[in-house]
């Protein structure tokens, strides 16, 4: 179960109201009462955690907790992940998280 929690914003900036402390959780559905409108980079964010990776790679101070903001950027949200491996591990449902998408075939690096 993911949990979101919003960091910096006023209800009065906010369509919802949302403001800081507030929180939600949710497995990959929008959680009700939540922005729809940011669920779309929540949802991405989710999917990093799901297939094992680490949100450092993506800027984040933590490799389980990411800081990112609503799609009007008057909110901040942190969304923390279940500790690695506490969703699915690596493997055919995320083949995208393969080492092997690294690297091209005869062992030279790929372009990314």
């Amino acid at each position: 179960m993911f949990t979101i929690t919003v960091l910096r914003g006023r209800a009065e900036h906010c369509r919802l109201g949302l403001e800081e402390g507030d929180t939600f959780y949710c497995q990959y559905e929008c959680p009700a009462g939540f922005c729809p409108k940011t669920m779309a980079l929540l949802h991405t964010c989710c999917e990093i955690a799901r297939c094992g990776e680490d949100y450092r790679l993506r800027g984040a101070s933590s490799s389980h907790e990411i800081d990112f903001p609503c799609a009007d950027s008057c909110i901040t949200f942190r969304l923390t992940a279940p500790p690695a491996g506490g969703l699915t591990r690596r493997g055919p449902e995320c083949p995208q998280s393969s080492p092997a998408r690294w690297h091209a075939p005869h062992g030279r690096r790929a372009s990314l």
